[in-house]
C-alpha cells in the first residue's frame, strides 16, 4: 500500500511540474492578429492558468458525475447533464471573474447563475410530469454549482 502511495505521489508531483511548465510555455505564445486574440478579448498572449483551468474543469465534471450518483443512490431523480453544466458554469464564472472585480459583482454573477440553474432544473424536471421531486432536482443542481463550481481559481 505504501509503495503505491509513493509511486502515485511521484506521478502527481511530475504532473504538477508539467502543468506549471505548460502554463509558462503557453503564456509566452504571441497570438496577436489571430482568431485567438479575438476569442480571448483582445489579449496578445494566452492568459496564465489555462492548462490548470482545463485540468480542474475535468475534475469538476467528474465530481458532478459522482454527485449525481450519490443523489440517485438516495432515489432522487437528477439530470446528469444539468448538474454537470451547473458545476461547470459555476467554475467558469469563478475563473473568468476579473481579479479587480469587487466581491459584490462576482457574487451577483454567481447568484444569478445559481438561481437560473435552480429554476431551469426544476422546470425541466417538472416538464416531464414528475413534480414530486422537482425541488430536490433543483437543489442538486445548486449544490453542484456551489460545491464543485464555486472554487476560486
Amino acid at each position: 500500500m505504501l509503495r503505491h502511495r509513493l509511486i502515485f505521489g511521484v506521478i502527481m508531483f511530475i504532473t504538477l511540474v508539467a502543468l506549471i511548465w505548460a502554463d509558462d510555455q503557453l503564456g509566452r505564445i504571441n497570438i496577436e492578429g489571430t482568431f485567438f486574440q479575438w476569442l480571448l478579448a483582445g489579449q496578445t498572449y494566452i492568459p496564465a492558468g489555462l492548462p490548470t483551468f482545463a485540468a480542474f474543469f475535468v475534475h469538476v465534471l467528474l465530481g458532478a458525475r459522482e454527485l449525481v450518483a450519490m443523489f440517485r443512490a438516495k432515489d432522487v431523480s437528477v439530470s446528469n447533464g444539468l448538474v454537470m453544466f451547473s458545476a461547470a458554469a459555476g467554475f467558469t464564472i469563478m475563473f473568468l471573474a476579473p481579479r479587480s472585480a469587487t466581491g459584490t459583482t462576482v457574487l451577483a454573477w454567481a447568484v444569478t447563475a445559481l438561481v437560473l440553474a435552480f429554476v431551469f432544473t426544476m422546470l425541466r424536471h417538472a416538464s416531464h410530469g414528475r413534480t414530486e421531486r422537482a425541488l430536490a432536482s433543483g437543489a442538486a443542481a445548486m449544490l453542484g454549482m456551489i460545491e464543485l463550481g464555486g472554487v476560486r481559481s
